[in-house]
């Protein structure tokens, strides 16, 4: 049975361009009460904040809030591998805060609170909050609950979870890696979905994956509950490169 699917152009309000691309990407959730939602973008060398803000038919603002860069030694641009939001942070009227963290090629995750201002001429004031070194390569990564703010980090066979990305700015020292996994097949994707619990899904190269489920939200302790053998069954492509999760409460 053929299915057929309409896809209504007029419904693509506005498309924004930029040097560098958008290779990656972290949103809050689109907010009913304030009709928008905030973005964070990683490009080859640079992050990009942006506000979307509807009306209840139309896209009426896709604002460039600013952008910033981190360069090395000898001043030339980093290049940015992944972002991550603060899992707290949600739309709202400015001004607000927005906390987040980036994953750059010189093996570093910065964290980042960005004071977002104006009505009509956007401004943000971004304060660097830590850093941590935490792998050979920031190949993934994702930020979870908690004041402080934690993040799991993945390069090959390697999970790490480190916890207080904040305790630089506390205490003048890096932040604590809470703990360290080796798993038997590259890590190729990974995904944190928040329901009556929290877990963490695994995406491995040899087409299987695996769950954990936080033990307490906001801990990054994890306990393994199982897994899916073969997410491509009958199929040469091998790796699992990318999520779509729901929660069904």
């Amino acid at each position: 049975k053929k299915i057929k699917y309409n896809f209504f152009v007029d419904r693509w309000h506005r498309v924004t361009y930029h040097e560098g691309g958008a290779l990656c990407l972290a949103s809050t959730p689109f907010s009913l009460e304030h009709r928008g939602a905030f973005a964070v973008t990683g490009s080859k060398t640079y992050v990009r904040i942006k506000a979307l803000h509807y009306t209840e038919d139309n896209l009426v603002g896709l604002h460039d809030l600013g952008q910033s860069r981190v360069t090395d030694d000898n001043g030339k641009d980093v290049e940015v591998l992944n972002v991550s939001l603060d899992p707290t942070m949600e739309c709202r009227p400015l001004p607000c805060k927005l906390r987040y963290s980036v994953g750059y090629a010189d093996k570093a995750i910065r964290t980042y609170v960005a004071l977002l201002t104006g009505q009509h001429e956007f401004t943000v004031a971004e304060k660097f909050i830590a850093q941590i070194e935490p792998l050979h390569c920031v190949a993934l990564m994702i930020c979870f609950h908690g004041r402080p703010m934690g993040c799991y980090a993945a390069s090959g066979k390697t999970l790490q979870v480190w916890n207080d990305l904040d305790r630089h700015q506390q205490k003048k020292m890096k932040s604590e890696r809470m703990e360290l996994r080796k798993m038997e097949v590259t890590i190729s994707s990974m995904a944190r979905v928040e329901g009556r619990s929290c877990y963490l899904i695994l995406g491995y190269k040899d087409s299987r994956v695996q769950i954990f489920e936080e033990r307490g939200k906001g801990t990054g302790k994890l306990d393994s509950v199982g897994w899916i053998d073969d997410c491509h069954p009958n199929c040469d492509i091998r790796p699992v490169t990318g999520w779509l999760s729901m929660v069904l409460m």
